[in-house]
């Protein structure tokens, strides 16, 4: 009866439809079986062997076609992910090297204010019964000896930072350095055409403590100027670690690369 019904309403057409859809699921069944997996790739690999024999065998190195199709995917070779995972890998290793070197900045640029602090503080200077002036000028060569150290240990250490900020308050705090440096020659520091400090331990030794007090304690003067760009040293290399995105070459930037974040 349901024959019949077809037959009425769609006439020879669903008979047609009808062995249409049954071929259908037929070759679906096939397909999902591997029957045509086994009987394409037997085909295709007698031409193969045929035009090999001819010397015009063609190939496509890493993907096979028919595997594919069939749901028999083997292994292949996916250049534009391993390209992008490659690009990610290694923005991740620069962008983590160079959150490191800031922090590694930011760290020197704290020891550095602590040093200049203690030559900075008129109590260092102070000369009192139990602090002779004998103690306060060992105190103050100690200083400016640490001093030198670890304003040469931030130097070093903020070349290596990409923050542009943090490298234009090192720029000024050098430029300072370098405008005093006859003054700064007089009690023992040297500027080195690096920008670097040395000590000359013979001068540091017999220098005037009132006059390393003038350089450095009070105002208008290296150490008040000095000590600015030293807190602003620290105030943009702490911004660099918490607010700070790196570019795919390692640059402080407010920009992403490709996507990624490598939030400091």
């Amino acid at each position: 009866m349901g024959s019949s019904i077809l037959s009425s309403l769609f006439g020879n057409a669903s008979s047609s439809w009808m062995s249409g859809l049954y071929s259908s699921l037929s070759e679906y069944r096939s397909v999902t079986s591997g029957s045509y997996y086994k009987l394409a790739k037997r085909y295709y690999s007698q031409i193969s062997s045929a035009s090999s024999n001819a010397g015009s065998s063609r190939s496509v190195e890493g993907y096979d076609v028919l595997a594919h199709v069939s749901g028999h995917d083997v292994k292949k070779n996916d250049s534009k992910t391993d390209s992008a995972d490659t690009s990610k890998a290694s923005y991740t290793r620069t962008a983590s090297t160079q959150k490191a070197n800031t922090r590694t900045a930011a760290v020197a640029a704290s020891t550095l204010s602590s040093s200049i602090n203690s030559l900075m503080s008129s109590r260092t200077y102070d000369v009192t019964a139990t602090n002779t002036a004998d103690k306060v000028k060992q105190t103050v060569e100690s200083d400016l000896t640490k001093f030198a150290a670890d304003y040469n240990s931030y130097i070093d250490a903020a070349k290596k930072s990409t923050s542009q900020s943090l490298g234009t308050a090192s720029k000024y705090l050098m430029n300072t350095t370098s405008k005093y440096s006859d003054d700064l020659k007089s009690i023992g520091l040297s500027v080195g055409k690096d920008g670097k400090l040395s000590v000359d331990t013979d001068t540091l030794k017999n220098a005037d403590t009132d006059a390393v007090k003038k350089l450095f304690s009070g105002g208008n003067n290296y150490g008040s100027a000095a000590g600015t760009y030293i807190s602003l040293a620290q105030y943009y290399a702490s911004q660099a670690l918490s607010d700070g995105t790196y570019t795919s070459s390692g640059s402080f930037a407010a920009a992403t690369f490709s996507g990624y974040s490598a939030k400091a």
